[in-house]
């Protein structure tokens, strides 16, 4: 038996999600949010992938004259959610940020030889902070609040 490669691990996983997804929402359309859960578990991951690989680049360009960034912009205006047909009303007014504030920030980081991950925003910096430090679990109570209105 051969060890499979993180390239065979993915696709199997990927499989069983696309497995699971389809399923649940034929079967059970209240199994849907856990079906979205797992699309947005993948998401993250796939996100914290792009980081990791952002940071291993920079640190491997350094001293090359290229510069690395990873932007994570949050919430910010744009024809992205239009096109995705999302309902912007659905995310309150102060999380969102302008094209233009997010640009400034990711071209200030990079002039000023700022971190490979740039995070536009107080507010956006400020919840990744909350987020590194707050034990996980009442992350996981506010999610759940949130997501059924209690």
């Amino acid at each position: 038996m051969s060890t499979p490669t993180p390239q065979t691990e993915l696709q199997s996983k990927l499989q069983i999600l696309h497995e699971t997804l389809e399923t649940k929402l034929v079967r059970d359309p209240s199994q849907a949010r856990q079906a979205m859960d797992a699309v947005s578990e993948l998401i993250e991951s796939v996100e914290a992938g792009e980081i990791a690989l952002s940071e291993g680049l920079a640190a491997e360009l350094r001293g090359t004259g290229v510069r690395v960034q990873a932007l994570c912009p949050g919430f910010t205006h744009s024809e992205f959610h239009e096109r995705m047909k999302a309902d912007p009303r659905l995310v309150p007014g102060w999380m969102w940020l302008s094209a233009r504030q997010v640009v400034r920030s990711s071209l200030r980081n990079v002039r000023r030889r700022g971190p490979v991950v740039c995070v536009p925003g107080l507010r956006y910096k400020l919840i990744v902070f909350l987020l590194r430090h707050v034990p996980r679990s009442f992350i996981g109570w506010a999610a759940r609040h949130r997501s059924t209105g209690m």
